[in-house]
């Protein structure tokens, strides 16, 4: 086995935990000063369409005209984060797949 893969797998988990947390701190922030904002993203009771719902609205950018400049840009750089997150874990599975 490689021997940067469990290292890859260390530095996504600890992106996923940072990740999860700065997202619940993004949604509450959007639900206490945006709520109309809010209440379109998540319609749904069910927490998993709420989710989906979250990450579309985030990595659609949609936002850039619903939200005000400090909150944008801690929207966009969630995006970068989650884009960046991907390419990690896209990078991982290809170690795993070529080892």
């Amino acid at each position: 086995m490689n021997s940067g893969l469990p290292v890859l797998f260390l530095i996504l988990a600890a992106m996923c935990i940072g990740g999860m947390i700065r997202m619940m701190s993004l949604r509450r922030i959007l639900k206490r000063d945006h709520p109309s904002v809010f209440a379109r993203v998540s319609g749904s009771n069910v927490q998993m369409a709420n989710d989906i719902s979250f990450s579309r609205f985030l990595l659609s950018g949609a936002y850039t005209n619903s939200v005000g400049p400090v909150l944008r840009k801690k929207l966009d750089a969630m995006r970068v984060f989650v884009f960046a997150y991907l390419l990690a874990f896209a990078a991982a599975i290809v170690g795993l797949i070529t080892t």
